[in-house]
């Protein structure tokens, strides 16, 4: 397939809408993988009679005197959990362990069915906040191996880590917004999540503070602090 470059959004939804296997996965185009890391997260799936699986991951970056890898986990936190797809989309707040594997779409299988339909919100920013518990809402079981077989590179320019804009403000805000409302309509506890969000929003606040006021997302994170204040 070939198509203009329309960000990794549109790159997954092409990929979706014309995927003809039984299962699905995602893979940043600059992340490693183990040579195993399908085969676990198959036999996971199987094993535990459920509709998507997934996996842990690990940092590296290369630097000038080789590559650096952070591990968030060590030998003695591997097991496999089987969890509810409720749970585990909660877990993105509220694990002591890296949340963030419940949050982000790479480092996972799903059958395919548990995707129909649904889309990856394209030209916006943070888009694995605003869909991927969408997915995994849609499985009846998940099947998670607590081991790291999904390296995530480091790197400059990455959007979340560099770029700090109006949009990125904007999308920002956007993205909690819909997931908040999505764990509210399905009534999932939104404490953990709404703190992560807020807690977000103050950094980049932060980060911002000497252009960020001419922005409209600037001021509109500024907003949403101003209404948080009021549930206290």
């Amino acid at each position: 397939m070939v198509q203009r470059n329309g960000g990794a959004a549109a790159a997954r939804n092409t990929g979706i809408l014309n995927a003809k296997g039984e299962y699905l996965t995602f893979v940043d185009s600059d992340d490693c993988l183990d040579a195993d890391y399908l085969q676990v997260l198959y036999d996971a799936m199987v094993e535990n009679e459920a509709d998507m699986s997934m996996v842990n991951y690990r940092l590296f970056e290369p630097t000038e005197r080789g590559v650096k890898f952070v591990n968030y986990i060590t030998a003695d936190d591997v097991e496999t959990m089987v969890l509810d797809p409720r749970k585990a989309v909660s877990l993105e707040s509220g694990w002591h362990l890296n949340g963030s594997v419940f949050m982000m779409i790479w480092g996972k299988l799903f059958k395919k069915e548990c995707l129909e339909g649904l889309t990856f919100p394209e030209g916006m920013m943070y888009e694995d906040e605003a869909a991927t518990h969408r997915m995994i809402l849609r499985s009846h079981k998940v099947a998670f191996v607590n081991d790291p077989h999904y390296s995530y590179r480091l790197r400059s320019g990455s959007v979340s880590r560099d770029i700090i804009d109006d949009k990125n403000l904007q999308d920002l805000v956007r993205a909690y917004k819909m997931k908040i409302a999505d764990f509210t309509t399905a009534g999932i506890p939104t404490k953990n999540v709404r703190g992560r969000y807020l807690a977000a929003i103050k950094e980049k606040l932060e980060q911002t503070r000497d252009q960020g006021p001419q922005f409209p997302g600037y001021r509109e994170c500024q907003e949403v602090l101003r209404l948080a204040d009021l549930n206290q």
